[in-house]
């Protein structure tokens, strides 16, 4: 377990990643986002006291999603030590039961998109989506 910092726009994970890490947000917020082409999807905002990574860290998968501070944020990052020392084993089968359900919404939700606010995301405008697809060099 360590304690990291990372500026406005920072990127905290990307796709292709196997680093299966878990982060609690201390302070700041972190957008979690997709990205298909020139379509970027906002998944969730995360904010003090969530846990990103949470599918990929219990469930072991390749990452799809982009992890972005929108703000300067704090984590503590949990490695695969830390979940094998500190998880009783009906503990880790309830969060890997949870992260898969976790999984398929996301990918329901990237292959339907957002309609609507909902859960404190909104849609991304246009220029939202260019200003992201510049953070994360894909244009």
């Amino acid at each position: 377990m360590q304690k990291k910092e990372y500026k406005k726009n920072e990127i905290i994970f990307q796709p292709g990643q196997k680093e299966y890490s878990l982060y609690k947000i201390i302070s700041g917020k972190v957008l979690s986002l997709m990205v298909h082409g020139s379509k970027v999807t906002p998944i969730f905002m995360n904010t003090p006291g969530n846990f990103v990574g949470s599918t990929l860290f219990f469930l072991n998968v390749e990452v799809k999603t982009y992890a972005v501070a929108i703000e300067d944020t704090s984590v503590i990052i949990y490695d695969q030590k830390d979940l094998n020392e500190n998880f009783p084993p009906w503990l880790k089968s309830m969060a890997n039961s949870m992260a898969r359900k976790t999984y398929e919404q996301i990918n329901q939700l990237v292959e339907r998109g957002i309609k609507k606010s909902f859960q404190g995301i909104r849609p991304l405008t246009i220029e939202e989506q260019r200003h992201y697809l510049q953070i994360l060099k894909l244009i």
